[in-house]
């Protein structure tokens, strides 16, 4: 699932993107448990960030994060339909 993917990226990238985004350690926990609950759709996990108590650049990365994996996983899905 997309938020699992998120959230390994998330942790394995965390001090690169305090850096990149100047965002504390608090916001990536913030981060981490927006997407941490149990959401079942794309609609949800938006609202969730949307309706978070979290700032705005936490809310800007959480975005960026979703764009960066969904994009990683078209492009898998593409070049998986080439072999085909």
């Amino acid at each position: 699932m997309l938020k699992d993917r998120i959230i390994e990226i998330l942790n394995l990238n965390a001090e690169l993107i305090k850096d990149m985004f100047s965002v504390d350690d608090d916001g990536i926990c913030a981060i981490r448990k927006v997407f941490d609950k149990g959401h079942t759709d794309f609609r949800n996990v938006t609202d969730s960030i949307f309706l978070s108590d979290i700032g705005d650049r936490e809310k800007m990365v959480a975005h960026y994060l979703i764009g960066y994996v969904n994009g990683e996983r078209a492009q898998k899905m593409r070049s998986g339909n080439r072999k085909l």
